[in-house]
């Protein structure tokens, strides 16, 4: 179909073809891999700035225990390579979410309406904070209570704390990025309510709504496995005792 024969587009739209839509798409994700790559590069330049940040929790929680060593270890050689990655990759996504989420509301956005897009802006405005309050709540609140409650049960069963810097960094990263889904459910919750379902300027955030839920659900399903995997088989992800492990001060 040429683009001649296409209906008049709205005043906010240029008319354009497949391969202009495709040129399009090609530039939002050069620019938000560039985003990713320059935060992921600053993340790995500050990498001991950002770790110290990172453990605040267990540093906080290790206060109230002062003759407790809480020091985290490796088991293998590669673990503190995987660390330095991780915290590469999730601290570049992180921060450099506003740019993509911006990139990407810059390709779809002609394509909306005026009332689409009185829906839509706040829509988004509102998922980023409640996921931003999500993630403060698990980092601040949640995850100190979780080493809180896991230092006093050792303690209780006189067992002696050998946790990981794999099992802390991947126990910090399902509570934070599951408490930033389940913080979105109510916004969820408000987009699938009868009242919305017959109003067509919000069809589209209904429908991205439908499409995420269960990709939020099983985020929220996939922390709490992964927590429960490290309670009921802690030496999973522990240091044994012994002559050959290895412990390094972080």
């Amino acid at each position: 179909v040429s683009v001649e024969a296409l209906p008049p587009p709205p005043p906010r739209e240029k008319a354009m073809g497949f391969w202009d839509h495709l040129e399009e798409l090609r530039g939002t994700i050069v620019k938000s891999l560039v985003a990713f790559l320059v935060f992921a590069v600053l993340v790995g330049i500050f990498a001991t700035e950002f770790n110290q940040t990172l453990l605040w929790p267990l540093h906080h929680v290790a206060k109230d225990f002062p003759n407790l060593d809480t020091r985290l270890g490796t088991q293998s050689i590669m673990e503190v390579f995987n660390m330095v990655i991780s915290m590469c990759v999730f601290g570049g996504l992180l921060l450099a979410s506003p740019f993509i989420l911006y990139f990407v509301a810059q390709f779809v956005a002609p394509a909306l309406n005026e009332k689409e897009m009185k829906v839509v802006l706040p829509l988004c405005i509102s998922a980023m904070i409640l996921f931003l309050l999500g993630a403060a709540f698990a980092f601040f609140l949640l995850m100190p209570s979780t080493i809180r409650v896991a230092i006093e049960l050792s303690t209780a069963f006189e067992l002696e704390n050998r946790w990981t810097v794999g099992n802390y960094f991947s126990t910090l990263t399902w509570l934070v990025l599951g408490s930033g889904g389940v913080f979105e459910f109510p916004l969820v919750i408000v987009l699938l309510a009868p009242g919305f379902a017959g109003r067509p300027e919000l069809a589209l955030a209904i429908e991205s709504a439908r499409l995420m839920l269960p990709y939020l659900a099983w985020l929220g399903f996939a922390g709490w496995l992964n927590w429960e995997i490290h309670v009921l088989n802690p030496n999973a992800e522990t240091i044994v005792t012994s002559g050959g492990s290895t412990q390094i001060d972080l």
